[in-house]
C-alpha cells in the first residue's frame, strides 16, 4: 500500500508532463503512487500517458471528460490509496528529497495533517525568487488567520492527510484558479495543524500557459472564495475575520480592473485610494493615488509611472 498518493491533472499537457513525471520518479522516498488524470485533452497527452504508465508500475492513468483541474483532482482523490495526498500540476517539478523531507516533518509533528515546503518560481532555466524568504515568516500550527488574507501554500508543495481531505469535502469545482486556497481554508476552519520547512523542494514553472497568469481573473476568484467562506462562517469571530479579508481582496480587485483597462488620471487615483482605505498597510497604493493626482507639469506623469510599476511588481 503506498504511503503517498500524488494527483496530477493533465489537460493538453504533452509539452511538460514527462519532465514532471520524471521528477517524481527521482524521489528518494519510494512509497508513492502517481495518479495521472487526463482531463479530456485534445493534444498528444492521452498517448503520452500510455507511454509514461509503462515507466513504473506505481503510475496509474485515468481519463475523464473535460471538467477542469478541481474535478480532475476529485476524480484522483476517489482512486487514491495512500495515507497522504500530494498535488502537482503537469508543468511543475519536485526536487528529489521533497517527499523524504516532508515525511520526516510528519514524524517530528505527529499531529500535523497539512505539510508544506518552500518553492521557487522558475522559468525553466533559472530560479527567479522564493515564496518564503525568512524562517520567522513560515506558517506553523493553526494558520487560519494568516490564510484568510492570502494563500500561504503552493499546491505543488502540500501533503494532506487523506481522511482530512475527505472531511473537508474535497475540491470545489467552482474555483478554477483558487480551488487549492479554498480547500486550505476549509481545512484550517476544522483546526488542521500545518507544518513546513523553509527548504526549497519544488519548482513552480512560470510560462505563458500558467492558469494563474490572468491577474484580474485571479483577483475576482479570490473575492468569490472569501464570499463563500463568509457564507459558511458559523461564529462572529470567523465572520469578522473573513469580512476584513474580503474588503482587502475587493480593494485589490478594484485596483487591478482599472490597471487592466490602462485607465488614466482620476480612475486610477480613485481605485488606488479605495484599495488603500481597505488595506492601509499597502503604502504603495497610496503612492499611486497621490501621484495620479499630481500635476503633470510638476512631474506627475513620472511619479505615477514609477508608482504603478511598483504596484504591478507587488500585486
Amino acid at each position: 500500500m503506498p504511503l503517498v498518493s500524488l494527483l496530477v491533472p493533465a489537460y493538453n499537457a504533452a509539452g511538460f508532463l514527462e519532465e514532471t513525471v520524471r521528477s517524481v520518479l527521482a524521489q528518494t522516498h519510494r512509497e508513492w503512487e502517481l495518479l495521472l488524470i487526463d482531463d479530456g485533452s485534445t493534444d498528444a497527452t492521452p498517448a503520452l500517458l500510455g507511454s509514461l504508465s509503462r515507466l513504473d508500475p506505481r503510475i496509474r492513468t485515468f481519463r475523464q471528460e473535460n471538467a477542469g483541474t478541481q474535478a480532475a483532482r476529485n476524480f484522483g482523490l476517489r482512486h487514491a490509496r495512500g495515507d497522504w495526498v500530494a498535488l502537482l500540476d503537469h508543468d511543475d517539478l519536485w526536487l528529489p528529497r521533497k517527499l523524504e523531507r516532508q515525511l520526516e516533518i510528519a514524524r517530528e509533528h505527529p499531529g500535523a495533517e497539512l505539510l508544506f515546503c518552500n518553492f521557487s518560481r522558475w522559468n525553466g532555466e533559472r530560479e527567479l525568487d522564493r515564496h518564503f524568504t525568512r524562517e520567522d515568516r513560515l506558517p506553523s500550527g493553526a494558520v487560519l488567520e494568516k490564510l484568510a488574507r492570502h494563500c500561504l501554500f503552493g499546491a505543488l508543495t502540500v501533503l494532506v492527510r487523506r481522511d482530512a481531505l475527505s472531511r473537508a469535502g474535497g475540491f470545489d469545482t467552482r474555483f478554477l484558479r483558487c480551488g487549492d486556497w479554498d480547500l486550505w481554508l476549509r481545512l484550517a476552519e476544522q483546526g488542521v495543524e500545518a507544518r513546513g520547512t523553509l527548504e526549497v523542494l519544488a519548482l513552480w514553472r512560470v510560462w505563458e500557459g500558467n492558469l494563474s497568469g490572468s491577474v484580474v481573473k485571479m483577483r475576482r476568484e479570490e473575492v468569490l472564495v472569501l464570499e463563500a467562506a463568509l457564507e459558511r462562517a458559523l461564529t462572529d469571530e470567523l465572520r469578522s475575520l473573513y469580512r476584513r479579508a474580503l474588503a482587502e481582496k475587493r480593494g485589490n480587485l478594484a485596483l487591478h480592473e482599472v490597471l487592466a483597462r490602462s485607465g488614466e488620471g482620476y480612475d486610477v487615483a480613485t481605485a488606488a485610494w479605495h484599495a488603500w482605505r481597505l488595506a492601509p498597510k499597502r503604502v504603495r497604493l497610496l503612492e499611486v493615488a497621490l501621484s495620479s493626482c499630481w500635476p503633470r507639469a510638476l512631474g506627475g506623469a513620472r511619479l505615477r509611472a514609477r508608482a504603478l510599476a511598483k504596484i504591478r511588481r507587488s500585486y
